[in-house]
């Protein structure tokens, strides 16, 4: 019966509320800036990494828990992720795996202010939902882990 259950994960365009270069804090994170970091390849090759490599927790799974993580985090001036934070969460697997997978991105091309590379927060929400609809094979994490 798993395996015609499939979920959908559904992964929003980032979201940034400031003016652009205003200064997030005093560690220089901006999340508005005249060039954003930019996934290797863009938003259709970061949300098929997320698609392709995301594990929907055994035990969420099974008891049918769904739901949105808003993640945070930042792209460095090399582009490498750092600072990964849950903003709002699900569960701690489902909250655990939503970190996994951003930590595991890999490198961005870093984002720029006034031609300086610069350090950008960004949020990334991602949906946990389980769809009987989708045929898409995930793969599952065992019960035990």
């Amino acid at each position: 019966m798993i395996g015609r259950i499939g979920f959908l994960v559904i992964v929003a365009i980032f979201s940034r509320v400031h003016a652009i270069g205003q200064k997030m804090d005093s560690l220089d994170n901006f999340v508005y800036v005249e060039k954003l970091p930019e996934y290797p390849g863009g938003e259709d090759q970061l949300f098929k990494f997320v698609r392709e490599n995301l594990e929907y927790p055994a035990h969420s799974f099974h008891k049918r828990i769904e739901g949105k993580v808003i993640t945070e985090f930042i792209i460095d001036t090399l582009g490498d992720v750092t600072n990964v934070k849950i903003i709002k969460g699900v569960n701690a697997e489902i909250d655990q795996e939503a970190e996994r997978i951003i930590k595991q991105m890999g490198r961005w091309n870093a984002g720029s202010q006034g031609g300086q590379k610069v350090r950008v927060l960004f949020r990334l929400p991602i949906l946990f939902k389980i769809d009987r609809y989708t045929k898409r094979k995930f793969k599952l994490k065992k019960l035990d882990q």
